[in-house]
């Protein structure tokens, strides 16, 4: 069943962003998040220009702001942090995957190898070091031949 028009379809992924942002901020989002979130959606904006079509939207353009400066870098040149540059990406990724969802766009327009995760991968959870337990007697194997310790309850 195709969607019915509206009246406030949105067109541009400046309106998208301030949709996004509304969105957010309805949800109750702190001011500091959306403050955030609004820089990393300028950069967005600044790096495909504010009034470019949401239909234009292509895998291949998210591809290439990847790989872009307008993202990696800082304006004076030195490469900004792969925390922040990874924030700039998962922001953006949220604001697509919602305007999905709420049928703004048809489909999701990021390349097959976008990152898709927090951080785009599984991290093992650290070692945790546990209060060893009183030393219990031990003694030798009894089989012949056998070395390992076994431990055994005196």
């Amino acid at each position: 069943m195709p969607k019915k028009p509206t009246t406030n379809r949105l067109e541009t992924l400046a309106e998208l962003s301030e949709a996004y942002l509304a969105h957010l901020k309805k949800q109750g989002k702190s001011d500091k998040t959306l403050y955030t979130y609004g820089k990393d959606l300028d950069e967005v904006k600044d790096y495909f220009g504010p009034d470019k079509a949401l239909g234009a939207l292509r895998p291949a353009d998210f591809g290439r702001f990847q790989k872009s400066d307008a993202l990696l870098k800082l304006k004076s040149g030195q490469p900004k942090s792969d925390i922040t540059t990874r924030k700039t990406l998962r922001v953006m990724r949220m604001m697509l995957v919602w305007a999905v969802e709420t049928g703004i766009l048809e489909k999701l327009p990021l390349p097959k190898d976008f990152p898709m995760g927090r951080d785009g991968e599984q991290k093992e959870a650290p070692a945790v070091e546990t209060q060893k337990e009183p030393a219990k007697k031990t003694k030798k194997a009894a089989k012949k031949g056998s070395t390992p310790e076994v431990e055994v309850e005196a």
